[in-house]
């Protein structure tokens, strides 16, 4: 038996349309794969990580000797004052006021330090009864006549043993204990200073 042709215009076969699939199908289980291989890069490199926030955050003070110096990268330093500053004045001259809630805080240290450059990169902290710190030159001191912070001397050349002055602002309900001070390289070892009684 011989089939019979189909007529030209008789219906064929059904088909199905072609549906394209989008980048997110296509992938899904790729992606699917991802998710397992990060977690476990992000542990094995977990311990490297935590160990180098670890390291750069300072957590053992190198307190004052019995004479109040503190012998820290390379340097001798002494907290020689510690109080409210309460005689700002404005660059023309007239007294600056700090806002309401606020206090002024000036700390005058003594440096001895043979090579400047290992305390160049310093940055200081002031601490708080509770433990709270405080960078200095707060934008509250903008209109103030102050210093800006540093380790070093304003002198060339510099002396073997100079004064710095530094200002930091608190609420009026803290109360100023010490000044920290930090040096990168020597993280996580900070110099802690407080005044002499």
């Amino acid at each position: 038996m011989n089939p019979q042709p189909t007529p030209p215009d008789a219906p064929g076969p059904a088909t199905r349309p072609r549906v394209r699939r989008g980048w997110l199908e296509r992938n899904l289980w790729g992606l699917l794969a991802l998710v397992p291989l990060c977690a476990a890069a992000g542990w094995m490199h977990r311990d490297v990580i935590t160990e180098s926030y670890w390291e750069g955050r300072p957590r053992e003070a190198v307190v004052s000797d019995a004479d109040g110096w503190v012998s820290y990268a390379g340097a001798r330093i002494r907290l020689t004052g510690l109080e409210p500053a309460t005689d700002l004045v404005t660059f023309g001259g007239d007294p600056y006021r700090v806002p309401d809630g606020l206090v002024a805080w000036r700390a005058t240290l003594v440096f001895q330090a043979a090579d400047q450059e290992a305390v160049a990169g310093c940055t200081l902290r002031l601490e708080d009864a509770a433990g709270n710190t405080y960078g200095p030159n707060p934008e509250e001191l903008n209109g103030a006549k102050v210093p800006v912070a540093s380790c070093t001397s304003a002198d060339e050349p510099a002396p073997p043993s100079y004064d710095v002055v530094a200002y930091f602002v608190t609420p009026a309900s803290a109360r100023a204990t010490a000044v920290r001070i930090m040096i990168a390289e020597e993280l996580p070892r900070y110099a802690r200073l407080t005044a002499s009684p």
